[in-house]
């Protein structure tokens, strides 16, 4: 059900993004995407779990997209191919380290009475918020 609405949205997205600029448009996706993150640690059945991956691939679809549009405004055309390139390795490179991170995080099970995977979701998506907050202040 992630993929569904990321595909789906992901071309709408851009649209807005270019009608209401990087700043709010992408500020708006993170927080909903922390939110909805957030949300997923305290579902308590399988179709609200469902729902919420829905969702949250509907707002993360801006992302990737939208990060290429900002190294295209930012960078010369001679420069964008090595910006996309440094952008999608630190992705994975990143991704690579979310592994043990979320295994620290299932450490947590039964802490609060809430299971390993409710506290992974929980602190990722305080992780997002707190990320877009310390954006929002710079």
């Amino acid at each position: 059900m992630f993929f569904v609405p990321y595909i789906i949205r992901e071309l709408p997205s851009q649209i807005g993004l270019r009608k209401f600029g990087p700043r709010w448009w992408l500020g708006t996706a993170v927080t909903c995407w922390g939110i909805i993150q957030l949300a997923m640690g305290f579902a308590k059945t399988w179709g609200t779990l469902v729902a919420l991956r829905a969702l949250l691939g509907a707002f993360e679809c801006a992302l990737f997209p939208g990060a290429a549009y900002l190294i295209s405004c930012w960078y010369p055309r001679k420069e964008m191919a090595i910006r996309n390139v440094i952008f999608y390795i630190s992705s994975a490179v990143c991704g690579a380290f979310t592994k043990p991170i979320g295994y620290g995080f299932s450490l947590l099970h039964m802490k609060a009475g809430l299971s390993g995977w409710r506290w992974m979701m929980i602190l990722y998506g305080v992780g997002e918020l707190s990320s877009h907050r310390a954006t929002l202040t710079r």
